[in-house]
C-alpha cells in the first residue's frame, strides 16, 4: 500500500503494480507510465503517495531539479488539487502544480477555473500517432515526411529487426550509435543516456521491444517500445543516425506495421520538452495529443 500523503515513499521497482492499478483507467500518459516513472527517476529522488484515492508524483524538474507535485485521478478533484497547492505553498515556496492529465480535470474544468489559475502545458502534451496512417504515410497530412522516407527508401538498402529486450547484452552493439547520437545533439544528452542506463540494470522487470535498422553490418537506428494496453504502445528511447535521412520516419513506419500486426492502433512518442526541432519533427506526423496542465494558486 502507498502512503497517504502527505506522507511519501520513494518510488520503488515493487510499486510498480499498484501504479498501474490508479493508472490504467486513464489515457497512458508517459509521466505516470511506470516504466518513465522509473527509468527518468535518474537521482532516485521520486517520490509517491496517495491522497483521495488518487496517485501523488513529487517529480523533479530535469533541467532545474526543482521539485513540484502533481497527480493523476478523479476522485475529489477540486479539494485534492486544493490540498496539494496548500502543501506546496507552504512546504516549497512554489504555488502550481504540473503535469496534469486532462483527463483528471476535463470533466471540472470550469469549476476549477473559477478558483485556480489552470494552463495548458503545451511543452509536456504526448504526441500520440496513429499507426495504421503510419504504415503507408499516404495521409496528405504527412506529406513532407512521406518525402523524406522515400529520400530514405531511394538511398539506402536497411533490414530491420524486432526483438524481446530482456538482456542487458542485447544493447552492446548498440553503443556506438548511442555515443554518435550523443554527439549530434546538445540539449538533455546527459540526462537521457543516463535514463537509458537506467533502463538496462531492470530489463527483466519490463515487457519491452527492441526495434533495430541496420545497413551493411551497421545499426542506423533503434527504437525501445512496449505495447501496454490492447490499443497502445509507447515509444521511450529512439536513437537515429542522422546522416542518414529518413530513418526516424523509416523506423516508425517499420514499428507500425510491427504494431498493426499486433492490433495496436497508436503510438505514443511521449513530449518534446520544449525543443523547437523536436516539436517540428514531432507534429509533422499530424499528431494527437495527450494533454497536461498547470494549476495554479490564482493571484
Amino acid at each position: 500500500m502507498l502512503p497517504l500523503f502527505p506522507n511519501t515513499k520513494l518510488l520503488e521497482l515493487s510499486d510498480k503494480q499498484e501504479i498501474e492499478r490508479l493508472t490504467s483507467v486513464f489515457s497512458p500518459y508517459s509521466d505516470y507510465y511506470f516504466f518513465s516513472l522509473w527509468t527518468w527517476n535518474i537521482d532516485s529522488c521520486t517520490r509517491i503517495s496517495v491522497l483521495e484515492g488518487n496517485l501523488v508524483v513529487l517529480f523533479h524538474d530535469y533541467e532545474t531539479n526543482e521539485p513540484f507535485l502533481s497527480f493523476i485521478g478523479e476522485n475529489n478533484v477540486e479539494k485534492t488539487i486544493q490540498n496539494l497547492l496548500d502543501f506546496t505553498h507552504k512546504h516549497a515556496n512554489t504555488n502550481s502544480l504540473r503535469l496534469i492529465p486532462a483527463e483528471c480535470i476535463e470533466k471540472i474544468l470550469g469549476n476549477v477555473q473559477e478558483r485556480f489559475d489552470v494552463k495548458e502545458d503545451r511543452d509536456s502534451f504526448d504526441y500520440v500517432l496513429s499507426v495504421e496512417k503510419l504504415c503507408t504515410f499516404e495521409d496528405s497530412s504527412l506529406y513532407t515526411k512521406r518525402k523524406t522516407l522515400n529520400r530514405f527508401l531511394s538511398e539506402h538498402v536497411a533490414r530491420v529487426s524486432v526483438i524481446a529486450l530482456k538482456k542487458k547484452e542485447q544493447l552492446q552493439e548498440l553503443r556506438d550509435l548511442l555515443s554518435l547520437w550523443s554527439g549530434q545533439k546538445s540539449v538533455l544528452n546527459t540526462l537521457e543516456t543516463r535514463a537509458e542506463e537506467r533502463m538496462e540494470l531492470n530489463l527483466d522487470r519490463f515487457n519491452l521491444e527492441l526495434l533495430t535498422v541496420t545497413e551493411k553490418e551497421k545499426i542506423i537506428g533503434y527504437l525501445v517500445f512496449e505495447i501496454i494496453n490492447s490499443e497502445y504502445s509507447i515509444c521511450s528511447f529512439q536513437r537515429g543516425d542522422r546522416a542518414c535521412a529518413g530513418v526516424y520516419e523509416y523506423m516508425n513506419q517499420e514499428a507500425a506495421k510491427y504494431l498493426l500486426g499486433k492490433g495496436i492502433k497508436y503510438m505514443n512518442i511521449e513530449q518534446d520538452a520544449g525543443m523547437l526541432g523536436l516539436r517540428q519533427a514531432k507534429s509533422a506526423y499530424d499528431p494527437t495529443f495527450l494533454k497536461k496542465y498547470t494549476i495554479s494558486l490564482k493571484g
